[in-house]
C-alpha cells in the first residue's frame, strides 16, 4: 500500500508543477520581465509615490494653516488686550468705525490731572495689508504734552472698506 500511495503523490505532484509550469510558461533560463510585466509594475509604483506625494503635500499645508492660524489668534488677544484695556478706562469713546478714539483723565500720585487720548487706526497702502495702531497721547490741563507712543498691535489685517 505504501508503495501505490507514493506513486499516486509523486503523479499529483508532477501534474501539480505541470500546471504551475502552463500558467507561466518560461523556462529556467528566462530572466527578466516583459513588456506588460515592466508596465504594469511602473504603474503600481507610480500610484504608491503620487500617494506618498499628496499625503506628506497635505500633512504639510495643514501644519502651515495651523500655524497662520496660531498667529491670527494671537494677534486677535494682544488687540483685544488693549482695546478692552483702554475702553474700561475711558469716559468717552467716538465710534465710526476706525480711527477709534477713546479718552479719559486720570490723576497722578503728585495729585496733577492728565488727559489721555488714545487713537486706533488702521495704517498702511490702500491695495495690501494693513496694520492696527495705537496711538496714546497724554498731556497736562495746560495742554503740554507729557507722553505721546505709537505701538502696532497686530499685522496682516485686510481693511474691508478698501477692497
Amino acid at each position: 500500500m505504501k508503495l501505490i500511495g507514493t506513486s499516486n503523490k509523486n503523479h499529483e505532484r508532477r501534474h501539480v508543477r505541470h500546471v504551475r509550469w502552463s500558467l507561466f510558461p518560461r523556462s529556467h533560463q528566462e530572466l527578466g520581465l516583459t513588456l506588460i510585466e515592466f508596465i504594469i509594475a511602473l504603474a503600481i509604483i507610480s500610484l504608491i509615490a503620487g500617494a506618498t506625494v499628496m499625503a506628506i503635500h497635505q500633512l504639510l499645508t495643514a501644519s502651515r494653516q495651523a500655524n497662520d492660524q496660531q498667529y491670527v489668534v494671537s494677534q486677535l488677544r494682544q488687540a483685544e488686550h488693549w482695546i478692552t484695556r483702554d475702553v474700561l478706562m475711558a469716559r468717552s469713546i467716538t465710534i465710526s468705525g476706525f480711527p477709534l478714539i477713546v479718552s479719559w483723565e486720570k490723576e497722578t500720585e503728585a495729585g496733577e490731572l492728565l488727559v489721555h487720548h488714545v487713537t486706533y487706526s488702521l495704517d498702511g497702502p490702500s491695495d495690501s495689508l494693513k496694520q492696527l495702531r495705537r496711538h496714546i497721547d497724554v498731556r497736562d490741563l495746560d495742554g503740554m504734552q507729557v507722553k505721546s507712543e505709537t505701538l502696532v498691535i497686530a499685522n496682516n489685517i485686510v481693511d474691508d472698506e478698501s477692497s
